[in-house]
């Protein structure tokens, strides 16, 4: 071998140790991310290295040696690549599977090396030829390449991982860290050049040289800045994460550092900003930005447009300054508080819209103009809401069903154009202008939000042409049906809209909408007076004419005036023809519906059959009205008829009498399309029965020429039928008197049919047994009742054969009942009787049927006529109920006036209005009708009392009580005097509010229409808002009368701070604030309230200075105690002390506490000798009078202590100042907390005691009392006062040791015991850590205020306490080993350099004795590393037993121990190493793997003048050592200079 060789042999033998010492370091690194690949990838390049240097060691068998090599070759790039994997925290190839899978390619590869035939080792392969593998294998090309191409991947991998990885590690490790990329770069560059066989380092491979220098950059970076730790990546990932951004400036406002929400503010990426000025690096950053130099930093808000919107930052600069209070830089910390900027402004918004709402509404309830209130209203909403226009749509729904808007009421803001002049705008449809899915949205109820730039295309040219930026568009709904919409739009920004915004809108358009129905409401009132008006017009012409011609022409003028149509006619049926033939006009002419006489021309001679005009067939099948909206798309209209003559929509009415067709009402529309309403085909139906009528009356006539003198009677008996007034009672007596006189029958009667009561009732009778009962029920026996459920006429020729006859009178043998109906309903029956037997002959029903259908003509008429003279009675009482409601100023001659209108609504006999009162639940008397009034006013029942009106409250809905007398509600002796018997309760109620009720009465039984509960609602709704208004008016007045009073009263109690001046002020404006006889200001004390001044007693100096104790059997413990109002109605009933002197004058009593800061400072108590005179209202307007005199007296009270105070205050500023300046001393802490105690309250005992590391343990660390400081001591923790303290967790004070007999007597040193304590603990944070307590020999010597002065200084104690302790731990842990709780390698050096200085000063002599465990890798590896560090610990164990106390042992490193003994000559230290020795062998050591004989090695040395420094004492140790382990192990060596 030459020299070469050998130097090549050694480089190769150290780089595999320096590989291998690596890959030590690394495996005892626990905490480090990638211990197990990186001690693997460092394992396998020293057993490279080795097997290459036995290699050219001996050359003679090199195809075993490159095999041998090849073991590690074939695995260095896998394991490089999970090292980068682990290192940068990929979540990939973790898994066993994963890990499986990788190692396939290096498992195939090995087995080859071992397989195949080699090739020539000496040959050269050239690029890619394998490196060994291409070397040791005989294969096909195809496999080197592919076992070069993986294996290049996989380094080329990792390296960018480790590189990317180290890159994004903190600017701090900047050096280190690119040392660490070059090491990654050269490390993947040698496996890479092995691979493919360029190695040219040979014949030492390049890999595990490159992995040893990347090792030494490892090793290097783990031992100064943890390279390989999780530190600086957890440091850096808080950082980075942290929702705010941050900026680190140096003193030239220079950046140096800022996290991910900073770049993210400002755009820029971090490296491009780091040494920039923060104004350049942020040209949006505030010039006028103050600089802190010191104290707590700048705390300012401020907008900064970042990325073209302005947004609110919360910024906090703070300044970093150095130990010696220098200036170091700064840190800039932005919160974006946009959000709750926003938030603020849109509550603001939202008050003022809701203003102006409120003032809509009231605008709303005044007027009825809407055209006069909306400018104002839309002129407070567009203000309220700052838009640029408000606007008002109108949908209109053209016969194709296109809606178009029409544009109704604006208003523009200051400089915006008014739209409402563009002819354009007045009415367009939103589908032709682009938006279409606008009008589907508000169809459906959706509210349409929106920015111009978040729009389509096509809906933004609208926008843009009327200058919009953005919009809020509400439909407005009126029953279900959408009317409209209200738009606010903004023209100068692109507005964001809060959702409270919205909901306010929301409300405005709701609230328009109520107004807009409520005038609708009242125009289809005056729409249905007209109808009534027509309808009595018509039934006058019909009853006062026989001209068929007349009535006809009538009815289709009516049809003309009440609906909105083109052309009508009616249209008669001729039997004999079959069709329906137009009417004649007088002069004998066929007049035909307007229609073109150019069709009817073209069309010749008409004749409208059924089998024509299958409308024809259809009506009269149906027997009810057709509408046909589009008749050109109606096959029951032929097209050939209605196209010619022009018809686009129809309604015909069929006309029966009897099921027997007679004509049809036509109506239709010509100009366009209609879709017919249910009213209006109502109104045609009534037109045409009234048609009906008059065509059945002219056909009867002319059928009965020939009867011309009955007939003639008949005319005339129906004539007076017709002009007999509108009154039912007397029409039916006129009917029954022509029955009788001019027909000449012995008994008629007109009896009503009520199916809604299911009874039958007579209204008139004439005849021979006019006092002869009815049966009344529907379902009961009889002629009449048969006629009523058949609508047949029933006639029974003798009623003594007729089994329905119900025998009523013995004279009658013969009865006939006629139907008299009305639009096919039955309203009345004709019952005429005859003491003959078959009085009714043919010709006699025949005129009687006549008759009867004019009679029921007329009394349909007369039901109408009633029924609109009802309505329209019923609607001007309404209206003048609203309007009393309205313009009324004193509620209770509201109420009245209220109560007779209601009596007048439906006719009742009473009407009473009752009040509710929340507080007391009880009813009381708030209006009734006329004659009831003065008995109703002193009506008052008790609360526990069942009334009617709490229990309609209570369901919420009306109840009907069908027996007054018997229903319970009422007390006896009132039902006495309430003399009706049907009652219906109505509850008045708005919103949640309960108000009280309207109770309606009847004298009789009377069953309750729907239609009467209805109206009576209607009007109890508008009582119930003139009440809620009232109430709400009167409140205010009185809350403004109250609020005066209280300023007044306020302004001139605070005119004074002197405590006993205001306090008779205090007297004086109480009874102004609360009328009261007796009055007193009560303070509280510990334990008692103190009476301090009054007015009213008998003798006031009687009860000046009083105690009244707290708690105790007094209402002042519960004022006190809950903080709250107390109102005693009858006091001595439940505190018997107010019969005793001198509160015997005290009926009623109200006391409100004095509250200041959530606490009670005292109250006031007022007294009348009334009881149940003071009120809630009174209590609440003390209460709020205690407000204020809570504040004028703690201003005097603070103003009487401002001196004191102020001296405490310099007490504790002085202390703080000492305590800062103790620099963590705990004696000098203590000392100084003492002495302000001492200053600040009598203090003449003093103790502080700390839990201790054991929590179960506490040791006073500082006692004083009168004779001097008592020594330290420990005690458990949950014992004495410190227990107690520490359980409780606040402030112990107890005022007299005496008087508490579970404590001990407290005493330290002396035998007497003190008698005041105030005990409190030392807190940190929510961690209790200790008890400090003043104590005094006097009972009593503390107060509040010195409670409060004390947890003061104990704030500050206890983290001036906690640092020194946290200052001492930290130092200790500094210098102490984890694991074995021996000093470390510096805390060693640090005590032993001391030992040094006294060696050098005073000559004493000290030795050190090195210590290691004998083949401790081997126990590491046979029993694992756990039990390797039990056997650590009880080695440190024992040998702590074995030194004394003045030795210093620590942990030198590993297993290694270094004892270093003072005042020890080499013979003594040998000694004393040796007993070490023998106690470590004597016992084996137990572990969790079972016991474990240990045995050491100790090298001894003692220091001399010689020696330089300790290191080399610890160098001559260290050697002796290794020399007894040469030696044999399990001995002791003396150092031995050679």
């Amino acid at each position: 071998m030459d020299g070469s060789n050998g130097l090549i042999i050694l480089i190769a033998f150290s780089l595999a140790a320096l590989n291998a010492a690596l890959a030590y370091g690394a495996w005892q690194h626990y905490s480090l991310p990638a211990r197990l690949p990186l001690t693997s990838l460092l394992l396998a390049s020293s057993w490279w290295l080795v097997w290459a240097s036995l290699q050219i060691l001996f050359p003679g068998s090199q195809l075993w040696w490159a095999r041998i090599q090849y073991l590690a070759a074939a695995v260095i790039p896998t394991l490089w690549l999970l090292f980068a994997l682990r290192y940068s925290g990929s979540p990939y190839f973790q898994s066993r599977r994963s890990l499986l899978f990788l190692a396939i390619e290096p498992a195939l590869s090995i087995l080859l090396t071992w397989i195949s035939q080699p090739h020539t080792l000496l040959a050269s392969q050239g690029f890619l030829a394998g490196g060994l593998f291409g070397q040791l294998v005989q294969s096909p090309a195809y496999a080197t390449w592919l076992h070069s191409i993986y294996s290049i991947s996989l380094s080329i991998l990792g390296a960018m991982l480790v590189v990317r990885t180290l890159i994004h590690r903190r600017r701090a490790y900047n050096g280190l860290t690119r040392a660490g990329i070059i090491a990654a770069l050269i490390t993947s560059f040698g496996i890479i050049l092995d691979m493919i066989g360029l190695d040219p380092s040979h014949p030492l491979p390049l890999t595990p040289v490159a992995l040893a220098f990347s090792g030494g950059v490892v090793g290097l970076g783990m031992v100064m800045i943890r390279l390989l730790g999780l530190v600086p990546q957890a440091c850096h990932t808080v950082f980075e994460h942290i929702n705010d951004s941050v900026f680190v400036l140096d003193t030239s406002n220079r950046i140096i550092d800022l996290n991910y929400a900073a770049c993210n503010l400002i755009n820029r990426r971090a490296p491009d900003v780091v040494g920039l000025t923060v104004d350049k690096a942020w040209p949006e950053w505030p010039c006028e930005i103050t600089w802190p130099f010191g104290g707590t930093g700048v705390d300012q808000d401020i907008i900064i447009p970042s990325r073209g919107i302005s947004r609110s930052f919360a910024l906090h600069i703070s300044p970093l300054n150095s130990q010696k209070d220098q200036l170091r830089g700064r840190v800039i910390v932005l919160r974006d508080t946009t959000d709750q900027k926003r938030a603020e402004e849109a509550l603001r918004r939202r008050d003022e819209i809701l203003d102006a709402i409120g003032f809509a509404t009231k605008q709303f309830m005044r007027q009825a103009a809407l055209e006069e209130i909306l400018p104002d209203v839309f002129a407070r909403l567009g203000e309220s809401t700052h838009v640029s226009r408000v606007y008002l749509l109108e949908n209109h729904t053209a016969p194709d069903g296109q809606i178009t808007n029409i544009y109704r009421h604006e208003w523009s803001a200051w400089g915006i154009q008014h739209h409402h002049s563009i002819p354009v705008l007045q009415a367009f449809s939103l589908s032709e202008r682009g938006l279409a899915r606008w009008a589907d949205l508000l169809k459906r109820g959706q509210v349409i939000i929106d920015q111009l730039t978040n729009l389509p295309p096509s809906e933004q040219t609208f926008l843009k042409e009327r200058d919009v930026r953005s919009l809020v568009v509400v439909p407005i709904f009126l029953e279900e049906k959408w009317w409209g919409s209200l738009g606010f739009e903004d023209c100068k920004t692109e507005r964001q809209w809060s959702q409270i915004e919205i909901d306010a809108l929301k409300t405005a358009a709701d609230t328009i909408g109520g107004a807009l129905q409520r005038r609708q409401a009242e125009e289809a009132v005056h729409r249905w007076a007209d109808v009534i008006q027509t309808l009595l017009d018509l039934t006058v012409v019909i009853g006062s004419t026989m001209n068929i011609e007349q009535v006809l022409e009538r009815v289709i003028q009516a049809a003309r005036t009440l609906l909105p149509i083109d052309r009508a006619a009616i249209l008669l049926w001729d039997e004999q023809q079959n069709a329906l033939l137009p009417t004649q006009t007088t002069n004998g002419d066929v007049s035909y519906p307007d229609w073109p006489a150019e069709a009817l021309q073209n069309l010749g001679p008409l004749k409208l059959t059924a089998k024509q005009i299958p409308l024809i067939g259809e009506l009269q099948r149906r027997k009810e009205a057709i509408a046909i909206q589009t008749v050109a798309d109606s096959p029951l209209m032929p097209a050939h008829l209605a196209q010619p003559l022009g018809i686009l929509s129809l309604l015909a009415v069929p006309i029966f009498y009897h099921d027997r067709f007679t004509a049809v009402l036509y109506l239709d529309y010509t100009h366009a399309e209609h879709s017919f309403s249910r009213q209006e085909i109502n109104l045609a139906t009534a037109l045409a029965q009234q048609a009906g009528q008059a065509i059945e009356r002219a056909r009867l006539y002319t059928q009965s020429q020939q009867d011309a003198d009955e007939l003639s009677a008949l005319y005339q008996a129906s004539s007076t039928l017709f002009t007999s007034g509108y009154d039912l009672q007397t029409l039916a007596k006129q009917i029954t008197e022509v029955v009788t006189s001019e027909f000449d029958f012995a008994y008629c009667s007109v009896i009503l049919v009520e199916k809604e009561h299911n009874r039958l009732r007579r209204i008139a009778q004439r005849g021979f047994r006019e006092t002869s009962s009815l049966p009344n029920a529907l379902n009961g026996p009889g002629l009449t009742v048969q006629a009523a459920l058949t609508g047949e006429i029933i006639y029974a020729p003798d009623v003594t054969n007729d089994p329905r006859y119900l025998p009523i009178s013995p004279r009658t043998r013969s009865e006939i009942v006629f139907p008299l109906k009305a639009g096919g309903e039955i309203i009345a029956l004709l019952n005429l009787e005859s003491p003959e037997p078959d009085a009714f002959d043919e010709r006699s029903r025949r005129i009687l049927t006549a008759f009867a259908n004019d009679a029921a003509l007329a009394l349909q008429n007369v039901r109408l006529i009633n029924a609109a003279q009802i309505h329209a009675r019923q609607m001007a009482l309404l209206n003048e109920i609203t309007r009393t409601a309205l313009l009324a100023t004193d509620l209770n001659e509201k109420l009245n006036i209220i109560s007779d209108r209601m009596n007048e609504l439906i006719q009742s006999d009473h009407c009473y209005i009752t009040i509710w009162d929340p507080e007391k639940q009880q009813v009381l008397p708030g209006g009734a009708s006329k004659h009831m009034l003065e008995l109703y006013q002193h009506w008052s029942p008790q609360p526990s009392q069942p009334t009617l009106t709490a229990a309609v409250l209570a369901a919420g809905e009306a109840i009907i009580v069908p027996d007054a007398q018997q229903s319970g509600y009422f007390l006896p002796h009132w039902n006495g005097h309430r003399p009706f018997q049907t009652l219906l309760g109505l509850p008045m109620i708005v919103g949640e509010q309960k108000l009280g009720a309207v109770l309606i009465g009847f004298n009789q039984d009377h069953a309750f229409t729907q239609p009467e509960v209805s109206i009576c609602q209607q009007a109890t709704g508008q009582v119930a808002l003139a009440i809620a208004e009232a109430w709400s008016l009167e409140s205010a007045r009185q809350r403004a009368q109250e609020a005066e009073t209280l300023r007044q009263a306020g302004a001139i109690v605070a005119s004074t701070l002197k405590e006993d001046e205001a306090i008779q002020l205090i007297m004086q404006q109480l009874s102004r604030v609360v009328p009261c006889d007796s009055a007193s200001v009560q303070i509280l004390h510990d334990g008692f309230l103190e009476i301090v001044g009054g007015f009213g007693w008998p003798d006031v100096q009687q009860v000046i200075g009083l105690h009244l104790p707290v708690p105790g059997d007094n209402p002042n413990t519960q004022v006190v105690q809950q903080c709250q109002p107390v109102l005693l109605a009858n006091a001595p009933d439940l505190y018997p002390g107010f019969l005793e002197s001198p509160h015997a004058h005290i009926r009623s009593w109200l006391g409100v506490p004095l509250v200041l800061h959530n606490q009670v400072k005292g109250m006031l108590a007022m007294d009348s000798t009334q009881p149940d005179y003071f009120s809630l209202d009174q209590a609440r307007l003390a209460a709020a009078f205690a407000d204020q005199v809570a504040i004028v007296m703690e201003n005097a009270h603070l103003y009487e202590q401002a001196r004191q105070a102020a001296e405490r205050r310099t007490v504790l500023h002085r202390v703080s100042q000492e305590i800062v300046t103790a620099s963590f001393e705990a004696e000098k802490i203590y000392a100084a907390i003492h002495r302000a105690s001492q200053q600040l309250m009598p203090t003449e005992a003093f103790a502080i005691t700390l839990v201790t590391t054991d929590p179960a343990q506490a040791e006073a660390v500082y006692l004083v009392d009168k004779d001097g400081r008592a020594p330290n001591r420990l005690f458990p923790a949950d014992q004495g006062l410190t227990g107690r303290v520490l359980a409780a967790g606040k402030t112990i004070h107890i005022p007299d040791v005496d008087q508490t007999p579970d404590l001990a007597g407290l005493h330290f040193g002396s035998q007497a015991h003190t008698r005041s304590v105030l005990s409190l603990p030392l807190r940190v944070g929510d961690h209790i850590i200790g008890m400090l307590s003043a104590q005094s020999y006097q009972p009593n010597a503390y107060t509040t205020e010195d409670q409060y002065l004390l947890e003061m200084l104990a704030a500050t104690a206890a983290i001036a306490i906690e640092n020194s302790r946290l200052l001492k731990e930290i130092q200790w842990l500094a210098i102490t080993d984890p694991l074995t709780g021996l000093f470390n390698r510096r805390g060693l050096f640090e005590l032993a350099d001391r030992e040094v200085d006294r060696f050098r000063r005073f000559g004493r002599p000290f030795c050190v004795f090195m210590l290691d465990i004998d083949h401790f890798k081997m126990i590491n590896d046979t029993y694992g590393h756990s039990a390797g560090d039990q056997v650590l610990l009880e080695l440190a164990n024992r040998l702590k037993k074995q030194i004394r106390d003045i030795d210093i042992i620590g942990r030198y490193g590993g297993e290694e121990i270094l004892v270093v003994l003072p005042e020890t000559h080499i013979t003594q230290a040998m000694q004393a190493a040796e007993r070490a020795r023998h106690t470590v062998q004597k016992h084996p050591f137990q572990t969790d793997r079972g016991d474990i004989p240990v045995t050491i090695s100790a090298g001894v040395a003692q220091f001399d003048t010689t020696i330089p420094n300790l290191a080399s004492l610890v160098d001559r140790a260290d050697s002796a050592m290794y020399a007894a382990k040469q030696t044999g192990r399990n001995r002791v060596q003396a150092y031995i200079e050679l």
